[in-house]
């Protein structure tokens, strides 16, 4: 809260430039105030944002850590703040040739600015993590690179990395329904089972899966979780306890359909067409989500089934 009041005002003609070579402290009071403008008008702002993001990847050796820290802790204030509250998707070909009104080309001008920052965003926290846990498959931000070719020490990649998990975790629970949620559970997951004895990356990943499947009301974040979490268990060698706990979180409730006269039920009657019809027709009563929910809620038990079938293999 101190460091609020010492922001310094932003200028209404400041824009991001990528080509000053300015102090620590200078970039740090810089991130605080662009994170304010960003949030106060994020239409017109997107270029500060864009800066936000370039300076997860600060390179000056003498500052980059501390800025980078910040900027990781910023963009996910930003991006938290104006993330909207539904999941934009891509035009259709057919949509793509409709003529739009000024209002809703501003709109989504907005949203693809917003989803390439985004995703900027989540990438160079994976890579920022995979380089700390020395599993770097593919650099597309080379987030090891610094000016003068210094070596990034390990101690102060590894607090990158636990911050960067936070990060992840906190838009997990507080933006679920947003795009790229695939994207975050596919680097949380394989976190559960972190056996670093000086991180809490695993520790902090599992409290966000539980929580996740606790909150859950679509099943479809717990359908990618409980997919990643079966591919982690029957590929690693051996698997943390708190990994298999979180299944115990999962809204697992049965859908009651009724039995017909004759007492045939679920499990009794998949081949019975009497069965199938019933089922069908009070199918057909429930609202198209209820339905959806009902199908997804069925591929989580499939997958469960089958962890559990490889389970007794083994």
């Amino acid at each position: 809260e101190e460091e609020e009041e010492e922001e310094v005002e932003v200028e209404e003609e400041e824009k991001f430039d990528d080509g000053e070579v300015e102090c620590a402290e200078t970039k740090l009071r810089k991130l605080s105030s662009w994170c304010r403008t960003v949030m106060e008008n994020p239409e017109a702002k997107m270029g500060l944002l864009e800066g936000i993001v370039k300076l997860c990847l600060e390179r000056d050796a003498d500052v980059w850590f501390s800025v980078r820290k910040r900027a990781f802790e910023v963009a996910l204030r930003v991006f938290q703040d104006i993330i909207p509250g539904y999941r934009i998707r891509s035009f259709t070909e057919k949509e793509s040739g409709v003529k739009l009104s000024k209002e809703v080309k501003s709109l989504t001008s907005f949203e693809d600015s917003l989803l390439k920052r985004y995703q900027q965003y989540l990438a160079i926290l994976s890579e920022t993590i995979e380089a700390a846990r020395g599993q770097r498959k593919g650099s597309k931000f080379d987030v090891m690179s610094l000016d003068n070719k210094t070596k990034i020490p390990r101690e102060k990649l590894n607090i990158l990395k636990e911050t960067g998990v936070r990060c992840l975790c906190d838009l997990l629970l507080s933006r679920p329904h947003f795009n790229f949620r695939t994207n975050i559970v596919a680097v949380l997951v394989p976190l559960m089972n972190d056996k670093s004895p000086e991180s809490k990356a695993s520790e902090i990943s599992c409290k966000t899966i539980t929580t996740l499947l606790e909150q859950d009301t679509t099943c479809e974040p717990s359908l990618e979780a409980v997919r990643f979490i079966c591919k982690l268990v029957k590929t690693a060698k051996e698997v943390k306890k708190e990994v298999l706990d979180t299944f115990l979180s999962l809204q697992m409730q049965d859908v009651d359909l009724p039995q017909d006269r004759d007492g045939v039920n679920e499990e009794e009657g998949r081949n019975n067409k009497k069965y199938r019809r019933l089922e069908e027709k009070q199918r057909k009563k429930l609202s198209r989500k209820e339905r959806k929910r009902i199908k997804v809620h069925a591929q989580v038990k499939k997958e469960l089934k089958e962890l559990e079938s490889r389970s007794e293999e083994r």
